[in-house]
């Protein structure tokens, strides 16, 4: 089975990534049209690239909603998702429920880009209020506007963080249409998280 997976900005897609490619024969293609670290700009490949790298059985991509293709407009983006869904059997919608500690986590990554670049966004870190920057919020707020109205023209249900990692972690994941593991269950623990200067239960 092929499964995409589409998020915003730090809502667990890369650990959800991680716990699919993590079982035997399965294959993945993580966040293709990211693109030098500007989030929303358009990635480094085709469409028609992307495509053909695709694998007919037991592959996943995982993607971020305001990440396209190069030569895709983003203003089309409903016609794109269209497409784009076409090849995938199952399709994963993840979001936050917790705004603020989301805006929080995607302050983090932001800063980090900025700083060292994309290698060590996924490290342990504390967060400082000095990390928080509404420059970056019109974008965060695109994200999920995107992500809903992808999810709602399709008829997808949304998947929240909060459920996957911190609630109710295998019933969450069986509903979304995968096989809990042994080999999947370790990236669904919240003791992997990266934010460790809360006593709040957060993954990231």
């Amino acid at each position: 089975m092929n499964n995409l997976i589409v998020g915003t900005p730090r809502s667990g897609t890369f650990n959800l990534y991680n716990s699919i490619v993590a079982n035997p024969n399965q294959k993945g293609l993580s966040e293709p049209f990211f693109n030098n670290g500007i989030f929303n700009s358009q990635g480094h490949i085709t469409f028609n690239k992307f495509k053909s790298l695709i694998s007919k059985t037991n592959f996943c991509v995982k993607t971020i909603s305001i990440q396209f293709p190069s030569d895709i407009d983003s203003s089309k983006y409903i016609e794109y998702y269209d497409e784009l869904f076409s090849f995938f059997d199952n399709v994963i919608i993840l979001d936050r429920k917790d705004t603020k500690d989301h805006f929080k986590s995607y302050c983090n990554l932001v800063t980090k880009v900025k700083q060292v670049g994309t290698k060590h966004v996924n490290d342990f870190y504390t967060f400082t209020d000095d990390m928080i920057t509404l420059d970056e919020m019109d974008l965060f707020v695109r994200s999920k506007i995107i992500l809903h109205r992808v999810a709602q023209e399709f008829n997808k249900e949304v998947f929240y963080y909060e459920d996957l990692y911190l609630n109710n972690t295998q019933d969450t994941y069986k509903r979304m249409n995968l096989n809990y593991t042994k080999a999947s269950a370790k990236f669904l623990d919240s003791n992997q998280k990266y934010r460790r200067d809360s006593s709040k239960k957060t993954l990231i």
